[in-house]
Order: structure tokens, then sequence, then C-alpha cells
């Protein structure tokens, strides 16, 4: 990923990368919704929980913006 603004460039990893793209696809989802889009509807619990620590991970990183 490249950031224009500095000129960085990150290393996203790929379920990262999906994730981003789906919140950009779909803004105001939650965390669960995306775990069981990203798996099918299948994810356990901590699946939901895994998905959420990587939310706050991409907008402490200032990939995602959450609550927008």
């Amino acid at each position: 990923m490249h950031d224009e603004a500095d000129g960085s460039l990150y290393e996203v990893t790929p379920v990262a990368a999906e994730l981003m793209a789906m919140i950009a696809d779909h803004p105001g989802g939650t965390a669960d919704q995306y775990a069981q889009r990203l798996l099918d509807q299948s994810a356990t619990a901590t699946e939901c929980e895994q998905v959420a620590a990587l939310m706050v991970a991409l907008a402490e990183q200032g990939f995602i913006v959450q609550g927008a």
C-alpha cells in the first residue's frame, strides 16, 4: 500500500487488504458483520474478536476510520 501524502510504503496481510476493501465498499459495518463476510457466514466468536482487533490496529495506523 502506498501513502501518497508522504510517499511511505506499507505492507499489509491479504486479510487486512480484503478487510479494508470491504470497509471501503460497505462502510459502517460491525466487526462481526465483516468477519461473517470474510469467512462466508461461518465466523466464530474468536474470529469476530480477531477482526475487531484488526480493525482497531488498522484505525490506529490510519488505514481506516472507525465510527465515521
